[in-house]
């Protein structure tokens, strides 16, 4: 094969390479947000049920969509 084709291949090797890591970066980091929402949720939840449950604190009302 030519030395054109060669460099070719290993191009695409290479692109094929990258875009694994990539994909994996990106799973890792939608699964990232995923646990940081939730946490985020959590703590909305405990912080507003502390302010039902406290008599005389102003009752807020939240709406995640």
């Amino acid at each position: 094969m030519s030395v054109h084709g060669d460099n070719v291949r290993k191009l695409m090797s290479e692109v094929d390479t990258l875009d694994t890591e990539v994909r994996d970066n990106v799973r890792k980091l939608m699964s990232e947000v995923a646990r940081n929402q939730t946490l985020l949720v959590d703590s909305l939840n405990t912080r507003v049920r502390q302010t039902l449950d406290t008599p005389g604190k102003l009752h807020i009302t939240c709406t995640l969509l």
